[in-house]
């Protein structure tokens, strides 16, 4: 009886963290009917292709270019009105897969634009195999000029790290900004509104 009084407790502390998630998603890639719908959205990216996996049929963009040199990459662009404010967020954080026919080392970038053009960019990991991997780009640090509150333009990009020319092929998924912050509010002010006893 006092063990289940104890998992009773436990389960009324437990939050429900499903309805409260530290992340804002910004494109998942699913409310698109077709390529043309997502090239509306996603600008200058003509080689790109809204793509469902074969094995779950959820959508991602998907890249297609030859590359012809090292460094060498594609991207596209979506505009913001309003602007996205990450001046709270830890930074952007997205999925990104190196297709098996693509060059051997993909690197995955992500360039944001304040309404002065004020740049900031950031690469995830070199990329190497036909997995899914899930990169976290923080924009706090070293991005001196550019207005985080104020986010009008948000650039992806593929760039061809392998060395050699080739064909490039990549898909993004899940775009979203992240915060630091799993819940705001609660025990401070008396607002247990966040909180459950059931588990979902």
């Amino acid at each position: 009886m006092q063990i289940q009084r104890i998992a009773e407790a436990l389960v009324a502390l437990t939050l429900a963290f499903a309805a409260v998630a530290p992340a804002q998603t910004i494109d998942d890639f699913e409310s698109y009917e077709d390529t043309a719908d997502m090239q509306t959205v996603w600008l200058f990216g003509s080689l790109d292709t809204v793509t469902p996996n074969p094995e779950t049929g959820v959508q991602s963009l998907r890249r297609e270019t030859f590359s012809p040199e090292n460094g060498s990459g594609v991207f596209s662009v979506q505009f913001f009105d309003p602007p996205l404010d990450l001046s709270s967020s830890l930074g952007l954080e997205f999925w990104g897969r190196r297709d098996p026919t693509s060059v051997s080392i993909v690197q995955f970038d992500v360039t944001i634009r304040d309404p002065s053009n004020s740049t900031c960019s950031r690469q995830g990991p070199l990329v190497t195999d036909a997995e899914w991997h899930l990169s976290t780009l923080t924009f706090q640090d070293s991005c001196d000029g550019v207005d985080l509150s104020n986010i009008t333009q948000i650039n992806l990009s593929v760039l061809n790290q392998s060395g050699a020319p080739g064909d490039l092929r990549a898909n993004f998924d899940d775009l979203a900004v992240i915060f630091d912050d799993i819940f705001e509010d609660g025990f401070e002010t008396g607002n247990t509104s966040i909180w459950s006893a059931t588990v979902p």
